[in-house]
C-alpha cells in the first residue's frame, strides 16, 4: 500500500521513485523551452526590421534627391529649351 508521503511526493510534475519525470513535467519543459525560442525569434525580427529601417532612412533620402526638382524648377527648365529652340530658329 502507498504511504501518505508517497502520495504527496509523486504528484503532477514530480519525479517518479524510479526516476523518470512525470508528463506535466516534461510538457512544462517543452513549454519554456518553446517560449525562450519564440523569444529568441521575435528578438531577431525586430532586429533585421530595424536594420532594414534604418537602411531605408540612408538611401531614400539619397534617391528622392537625385530625381527632378519642384514643379517650379521642372517648369522653368521647360521655358528655358522652348526659349532656346525659339531664339535658334
Amino acid at each position: 500500500m502507498i504511504s501518505e508521503a508517497e502520495k504527496i511526493n509523486s504528484g503532477p510534475g514530480k519525479v517518479s521513485p524510479s526516476g523518470k519525470v512525470t508528463s506535466t513535467a516534461a510538457s512544462r519543459i517543452k513549454a519554456v523551452v518553446i517560449s525562450a525560442t519564440m523569444k529568441a525569434i521575435l528578438l531577431a525580427r525586430c532586429i533585421v526590421v530595424s536594420i532594414l529601417f534604418l537602411l531605408c532612412c540612408l538611401v531614400l533620402p539619397g534617391a528622392l534627391k537625385a530625381r527632378a526638382g519642384s514643379p517650379t524648377e521642372q517648369v522653368r527648365a521647360t521655358v528655358d529649351k522652348a526659349l532656346t529652340i525659339v531664339e535658334s530658329a
